[in-house]
């Protein structure tokens, strides 16, 4: 979704990617190491986000460890990436969130986008990747899709075609510009 926004000139920015990097950085690396242990890392002495993703999910102590740790470098990096952005004067800044409402980001923005798709599409997409009981178990967590919906300034539909959500960015980006 992000690079549809992005060939309509906005800047985005993608918070799981974000984390990704954070993950990488030799400090946080070995917070989460001293804490979780050694079994989190792969061989070759990278994090195993899917293991740290079963322990945090599994308790919510380990949980709210982890965004404790996470959160604030999300936050350090995005508003770095606002003031780096803002310059260039794009159509749009674009940050995806996932957790948006639940960690109470709403009112940072000036519009929110919620996209959604049928729960049948979201659930085939993520057992591809064979992530599906992991979606089950974090969306337990997660506000509903309907409350997310209402909450939103608009919604993406995430049914159709390529076309279609390119579409749909293009009436957004004219609605807010």
């Amino acid at each position: 979704m992000l690079a549809a926004f992005e060939r309509h000139g906005a800047a985005v920015l993608d918070s799981d990617a974000v984390v990704r990097d954070l993950y990488a950085r030799p400090e946080v690396r070995d917070v989460i190491v001293r804490h979780l242990g050694p079994d989190v890392l792969r061989v070759d002495g990278t994090v195993d986000r899917a293991r740290v993703a079963g322990m945090a999910f599994s308790s919510e102590v380990e949980r709210s460890w982890l965004e404790g740790v996470l959160h604030p470098l999300v936050d350090e990096t995005f508003r770095a990436w606002v003031s780096a952005v803002r310059e260039r004067a794009p159509v749009a800044l674009v940050h995806e969130v996932a957790l948006l409402f639940e960690v109470g980001l709403e009112a940072r923005y000036d519009h929110v986008i919620v996209v959604d798709a049928p729960d049948a599409d979201r659930a085939a997409r993520v057992a591809s990747r064979g992530g599906l009981v992991a979606l089950r178990e974090r969306e337990r967590r997660f506000l509903p899709v309907s409350e997310k919906r209402r909450r939103a300034s608009f919604v993406i539909d995430n049914v159709s075609s390529l076309d279609a959500v390119d579409a749909a960015v293009t009436a957004i980006l004219a609605e807010i510009a």
